[in-house]
């Protein structure tokens, strides 16, 4: 699922500042989770600033996870959340994608860029190969 996004600059900035809290805003450049924004984890003053700032960005509708129920390698119980992943290169077009399930509630993304651990399913490139494997 890709939840509904739009361009900072072409969305109406009044819907912007009163749906603050099931917004997300992310920057048009980066990786990571860098500059990336949680509507609903800052105040309204921050978030106007971010909308403001001038910086190419998108804001996408918050996705609620949903628990999945899953195994470990080892076969104990994990209950986490499915995480997709879809590459595109501006240059090239559709570049992969991938799947992951990680645990169920705990943030994904984090200021610092640097994602939790989580159970890789698969990662599936453009060329129609498909990687599997416990995550690096």
């Amino acid at each position: 699922m890709v939840p509904p996004t739009e361009l900072v600059g072409e969305a109406g900035r009044e819907r912007l500042l009163t749906d603050r809290a099931g917004l997300i805003y992310k920057p048009a450049r980066g990786y990571g989770g860098e500059g990336v924004v949680a509507g609903w984890e800052i105040g309204a003053e921050r978030w106007a600033e971010h909308l403001a700032s001038g910086v190419p960005a998108v804001v996408q509708q918050r996705a609620v996870p949903v628990a999945e129920d899953g195994v470990h390698a080892d076969g104990t119980p994990w209950v986490g959340e499915a995480v997709l992943g879809i590459y595109y290169l501006p240059e090239s077009g559709f570049a992969g994608g991938g799947a992951r399930l990680h645990a169920f509630g705990e943030p994904f993304v984090t200021e610092s860029g640097q994602a939790p651990p989580s159970q890789r399913a698969a990662i599936l490139l453009s060329d129609g190969r498909r990687l599997d494997g416990p995550a690096a």
